[in-house]
Formats: structure tokens, C-alpha cells, sequence
């Protein structure tokens, strides 16, 4: 049968030296001759102390000057020398700042597509193991199939549990199960709710766990690989549809 049922499941001022000058007057006096001499001389060497003290003050005019000239120099030097350091240390930190920018986004970045190559990993094993797991249950169930005959007639009593109202059903089979479950017709014909006649057809080329249940309105496959087959489409497409909500 083709046909089948699925159940749904973050400025510096510096005062200067200022030089007052005073010039010294001389009056000649109405002298003799010799006091007259003395006079002259003496006017003399004052003009000359005062020539020697005006050189003398010129001089530390001058060193002064050039003394407040160097000072003035040195200090520009100096304040330029500061300016200039503090203008280099500011650049220097914006440079420093920008470039420890790129390397954190740099870092993010590496960091994101590591989450992003994670997660893709953490799902393909997830999907894997999910796939694993089913084969496994898959084997486990057929060799319960073969060991115990047990738990086909339970298959077939929860497959029929829904079915009422049905006079004749047909139950196809593997030839795995064609014994069994010939010899248990009756039994098994006690469990579906208002049938009373019940035929066994066996398909050769059935699996093992074989259990597709038809009537005169009803198509039931109840067998042990569909019933797998829809719990692994449920499961792995959950796990799927998780993984692409994150």
C-alpha cells in the first residue's frame, strides 16, 4: 500500500635698571690763580669718576639687557618646548586611542564569527547525535521486533485503540511477522472495537514491524519504520527550526 497516515510532534616685565643721569655744573669762582688750578683739577677728576660710573652703569645696563634677552629666549624655548610636548602627548593618546579602537572591533569581530562558527558547529552535532540516536533506537526496536512478539501486538493494540464502527479490516505484514501473527488473528481481531472479521495479507517485500491497518474507509500505517520515520522528522526538524530562531 502507497498510501499512508502520519501522525503529528555595551612677558615677563622686568624692571630695568632705569639710569637717572645728573649732570654736574661747575661754576668757576673769582679765585687766585692757584686755587683756580685746583678747582680745574678737581672739576676734572669729578667729570672723569662720572665718566667712569656712567660707563660702568652702561655696561650693566647692557649685560642686564642681554642677560634679560637670553632669560626671555630660554623661557620661550622652554614654554614652545611644553607647548609642543603636550601638543605631540595629546596626538600621540588620540593615535594610541584610535588605534586600540580598531583592534577592539577588530577583536569583536574575530569574537562574533567565533560565537557564529560555534553555534554552527554546536547545531551540525546536535543534528548528527539526533540522527545517531534514531538509528540506534531504530536497531533496538527491530531487534525487540525479533526477540519479542510481544511488541508487535502492542504496535497493532495502539494503532487499532482510535478504530470503531469498522465490521472487516485487513492487516498487511512482513513475512518477519506472517506466523505470528496468523496464529494470533483472533486476538488481535479482539481488540479492534466493532470488527468482527479480520484478514491477514503478508507483502514480501514488507521490512520487519510490518503493521498497515485498512478497512472499507480507513488507511492506518502503523508499522515499526513509519512510525520512526515520524518521530525523526519531528525531532531533527524541531532541533532545525531551534537552531535558526538563535
Amino acid at each position: 500500500m502507497s498510501k499512508v497516515v502520519k501522525a503529528d510532534f555595551v612677558s615677563m616685565a622686568r624692571t630695568g635698571h632705569v639710569l637717572n643721569s645728573r649732570a654736574h655744573a661747575i661754576k668757576k669762582m673769582d679765585l687766585p690763580a692757584r686755587h683756580l688750578v685746583e678747582a680745574e683739577e678737581t672739576a676734572a677728576g669729578m667729570l672723569s669718576d662720572t665718566s667712569l660710573q656712567c660707563e660702568q652703569l652702561l655696561k650693566e645696563a647692557a649685560e642686564t639687557a642681554e642677560n634679560l634677552k637670553k632669560e626671555a629666549t630660554q623661557k620661550g624655548y622652554h614654554e614652545g618646548h611644553r607647548q609642543g610636548f603636550e601638543q605631540g602627548y595629546a596626538e600621540g593618546r588620540a593615535k594610541a586611542a584610535e588605534e586600540t579602537n580598531a583592534t577592539l572591533e577588530a577583536v569583536r569581530t574575530l569574537l562574533s564569527n567565533l560565537d557564529a562558527s560555534k553555534e554552527k558547529a554546536l547545531e551540525e552535532y546536535s543534528h548528527n547525535l539526533l540522527k545517531l540516536s534514531l538509528q540506534i533506537a531504530g536497531k533496538i526496536l527491530n531487534t525487540e521486533l525479533s526477540e519479542d512478539k510481544g511488541t508487535y501486538v502492542r504496535m497493532f493494540k495502539k494503532a487499532v485503540a482510535e478504530i470503531n464502527g469498522e465490521k472487516r479490516i485487513t492487516l498487511t505484514v512482513s513475512p518477519h511477522e506472517s506466523s505470528f501473527v496468523s496464529m494470533s488473528a483472533d486476538y488481535l481481531l479482539s481488540m479492534v472495537k466493532d470488527a468482527e472479521q479480520i484478514e491477514i495479507q503478508v507483502d514480501e517485500t514488507a521490512p520487519l514491524g510490518t503493521c498497515q491497518i485498512e478497512s472499507e474507509n480507513m488507511l492506518l500505517d502503523a508499522s515499526a519504520d513509519k512510525q520512526l520515520a515520524i518521530i525523526s522528522q519531528k525531532i531533527l526538524g524541531e532541533s532545525h527550526d531551534e537552531a535558526t530562531e538563535l
